[in-house]
């Protein structure tokens, strides 16, 4: 539930849901879930499409050390919208992919030295940022 202000006899909504941390906005005196399909994001995920266009940065170790990141699937209609991802190198073995599930918008996740943060979520779709590379 958003927080009710009341400032020189006016109310409003907060615009972030205290409970869930999901952004809102207000339109007739209601409060309205803001869409998670941003478009936002540097890296693309599609259902489609194995691995994020354009690919992260090649590691300092090589590019079998370098992360491929799968869209797992997206929840684009809950609330609040959520998305899954699988991350995995080929180096060092085994590779074996880790799992991201129930991501929400902001969500931050690391592997293997990489930090990705989702900056969207769509229906069959995701984008994220990548905030830090340490190789």
């Amino acid at each position: 539930m958003a927080a009710v202000i009341t400032i020189a006899g006016i109310t409003a909504c907060s615009p972030v849901n205290d409970a869930t941390g999901t952004p809102t906005t207000q339109k007739d005196g209601l409060m309205f879930k803001v869409s998670s399909c941003t478009g936002l994001g540097n890296y693309q995920l599609s259902l489609s499409v194995n691995g994020s266009s354009p690919l992260l940065p090649e590691s300092a170790l090589g590019s079998a050390y370098t992360p491929r990141v799968r869209l797992s699937g997206t929840k684009a209609h809950e609330d609040p919208a959520t998305v899954d991802l699988s991350v995995v190198a080929d180096q060092p073995k085994p590779a074996t992919p880790e799992d991201f599930r129930s991501l929400v918008l902001g969500d931050v996740v690391s592997f293997r030295g990489y930090t990705l943060k989702v900056t969207s979520i769509c229906d069959g779709s995701a984008s994220f940022d990548l905030v830090s590379q340490e190789d």
